[in-house]
């Protein structure tokens, strides 16, 4: 708890659901839109692009570095195979 004069103040953390993790802010895909799309297709990137319309317009969640996203593209099918395989 931190304090500014006579008053707390209290930090506020949010939890995301797992699902609720961004993929595509252009498109506002999330994690759990990605995971069914692995579910039929795979791991099929352009399927999965045609099924989800993530990663089709400035294409940033395609890349490792981009800070748009909570998880990309990519790392999102690699953690839905993973977990359908689990």
């Amino acid at each position: 708890m931190l304090t500014k004069g006579k008053h707390a103040i209290f930090p506020i953390i949010i939890y995301h659901k797992e699902s609720d993790l961004l993929v595509c802010s252009c498109m506002e895909v999330e994690y759990d839109a990605i995971l069914e799309a692995v579910k039929t297709h795979g791991d099929d990137l352009e399927a999965i692009k045609d099924a989800t319309d993530a990663g089709t317009v400035c294409e940033c969640c395609l890349e490792d570095d981009c800070d748009k996203v909570d998880l990309t593209l990519p790392a999102a099918i690699a953690k839905a195979k993973a977990e359908l395989s689990a």
